[in-house]
């Protein structure tokens, strides 16, 4: 909440508090005056019941008045104040912008941690998949053993001897 607007609220509040204290002192003023006899007719009677009425009337929407302030106060103390256009997006944007770059870095070191797990020693990926099958196939061992050596269905020729 900036100044202005605490400035605003401290004002009505006092204003509320006046109104209050003013209508009370009117309808105390009015129901404690004498009645004498020259003011014993209806004209007054009926001028006084409505000079209560009124005050009575003021009474209460002042106490209203302040009932509001009290609300509203009491939600901004609760919520906030409400942010106006533009403001506060870039301290939005900042604390998105800092919660990305740590899930980015957490994303990369669990990224880089499962690299490593699955680089050899000579830096070639391990599949385990296919290491565990060529342990549990020995025929499949054998076949790729020798098809690793030439045999005698290669031509290979010497230069100059035909």
């Amino acid at each position: 909440m900036d100044r202005g607007q605490n400035s605003s609220l401290m004002d009505r509040h006092q204003a509320a508090i006046t109104d209050i204290t003013k209508h009370f002192g009117e309808l105390v003023i009015g129901l404690s005056s004498p009645i004498t006899a020259e003011d014993a007719d209806t004209a007054t009677s009926a001028q006084q019941a409505m000079r209560m009425q009124l005050e009575s009337k003021s009474l209460i929407a002042a106490i209203e008045n302040l009932l509001t302030l009290t609300r509203q106060v009491r939600e901004l103390w609760l919520v906030g104040p409400l942010l106006k256009p533009g403001e506060g997006e870039r301290a939005a944007d900042d604390r998105i912008d800092n919660q990305v770059e740590a899930i980015t870095k957490i994303l990369n070191e669990l990224r880089e941690r499962v690299r490593n797990g699955q680089v050899g020693p000579h830096g070639t990926y391990i599949i385990k998949d296919r290491a565990v099958a060529q342990v549990a196939d020995g025929a499949a061992a054998d076949a790729s053993s020798s098809s690793a050596q030439p045999g005698p269905s290669s031509s290979s020729t010497a230069p100059g001897g035909q």
